[in-house]
């Protein structure tokens, strides 16, 4: 992130370009899951970055945080308004990534070939 030039001036947090990347877009969100429940659906994320990931994602209102007074302590994060909206979105740039894919492959490997 670049710095700021006044300390006054506002910076608008980008923590959920930073560590939604992989993590963000294969979140099988549905209401009420919890850490654990979201950690077995994503293969390949440590617990501990997943929840910096979901700490984050919640600072920037992307998901909400409900904790439950039950022993277990129960934690569950939902997409919020924002994050829904955001969800969308990602879903269309997945659809066309997904439409596009051969011209884009094909595109690199023109590329490569020709240096």
């Amino acid at each position: 992130m670049a710095a700021v030039a006044s300390p006054s001036a506002t910076r608008t947090s980008t923590s959920a370009t930073h560590t939604g990347g992989r993590c963000w877009s294969s979140l099988p969100w549905r209401t009420g899951r919890c850490l654990t429940a979201l950690h077995e659906a994503v293969p390949g994320i440590s617990r501990r970055m997943l929840g910096h990931t979901l700490r984050a994602l919640a600072r920037d209102g992307l998901v909400t945080r409900t904790a439950y007074a039950e022993v277990p302590p129960r934690v569950e994060y939902e997409l919020s308004d924002l994050g829904r909206s955001l969800a969308r979105a990602v879903d269309h740039l997945v659809g066309w990534v997904q439409r596009h894919q051969d011209e884009i492959v094909r595109s690199r490997t023109h590329h490569d070939a020709t240096g």
